[in-house]
């Protein structure tokens, strides 16, 4: 759950950068979701 908090304020703050800065966020929150819930 932390990490899910950790994502969203990774995301959140992107949504005003361009769409590179925000897909490389993006991708980081991916990982960290993954992390957080392995399959």
């Amino acid at each position: 759950m932390f990490l899910t908090i950790v994502s969203y304020l990774v995301i959140l703050p992107n949504m005003k950068m361009d769409n590179r800065k925000r897909a490389r966020c993006e991708t980081r929150a991916a990982i960290l979701k993954a992390l957080a819930h392995p399959t």
